[in-house]
């Protein structure tokens, strides 16, 4: 009985393996496919060249940072103001890399100029908690005020990589503090505790009487103050505050016009 148990789960295992081997090159498929949706250019403004560059940085800025990156040019996207533009680059970026991963879409359209900059999943957490991505929309919006489009593109990637390595060092900076913060402590208590226990007592009469002999004849119990303590508690979200697209995924960021 317990070799057929093994004999079945060797089986089923070796099934396991052998789908997943089956499905790597399809993986690998989708994967190398969707390499080529990290710059979409509907208006047609740039040209061939300048898509492929721009298609090689938006990848080197996705392996630098462990996140997607990806733009969109469509000035045909439907509505009219910019919360549909806003719902239209969220739903961009779930529709490309999938809902609530990691990374960010730079939309931008034309009459009406507008910008929008959406972050999810770990997006959310380093550029849209900081409030880095305003930032980077500081860089980006006057490059295409000018017209220049591949600029600007180029200053939003070059924001992602600068913007990541800040948000690093300060986490590894506050990393050190906590531990240099939590040395000093323990150093002053062991070095409190050293003294204590090594300075010499004066001599006095309750250290030789006993304890258990000492009797007390009144008791007297004062009233001095109260205290009462109160504790915010803060709920919702942190920086620019997130929100969910249609498509049901969680985002952040923001946009502005040009």
């Amino acid at each position: 009985m317990i070799r057929k148990i093994k004999r079945i789960f060797a089986a089923a295992a070796a099934g396991i393996i052998v789908g997943f081997c089956l499905a790597m090159p399809v993986m690998a498929a989708a994967n190398t496919s969707s390499e080529y949706v990290r710059m979409c250019d509907f208006d047609g403004i740039l040209n061939e060249s300048e898509v492929e560059r721009l298609e090689g940085r938006l990848d080197r800025v996705s392996e630098e940072t462990g996140m997607n990156a990806a733009v969109v040019i469509y000035s045909a996207a439907e509505g009219s103001s910019s919360y549909d533009w806003q719902d239209f680059a969220d739903c961009a970026f779930d529709e490309t890399f999938g809902v609530n991963t990691d990374g960010t879409l730079l939309y931008i359209r034309f009459d009406p100029n507008y910008v929008h900059l959406s972050t999810s999943g770990k997006g959310n957490e380093v550029y849209n908690s900081t409030d880095y991505y305003n930032d980077i929309l500081d860089d980006v919006a006057p490059k295409l005020s000018s017209g220049d489009v591949y600029g600007a593109i180029g200053e939003y990637c070059l924001g992602l990589e600068s913007y990541y390595g800040r948000y690093k060092s300060r986490w590894i900076f506050s990393g050190l503090i906590g531990l240099v913060c939590g040395a000093a402590a323990a150093g002053i208590v062991l070095f409190v505790v050293y003294v204590r226990y090594h300075k010499n007592l004066p001599v006095s009469a309750v250290n030789y009487a006993g304890r258990n002999d000492i009797r007390y004849t009144e008791k007297q119990d004062i009233f001095v103050r109260t205290y009462t303590t109160r504790t915010r508690i803060n709920s919702g979200g942190s920086g620019g505050g997130t929100h969910h697209s249609s498509s049901g995924g969680s985002h952040g960021g923001g946009g502005r016009s040009f």
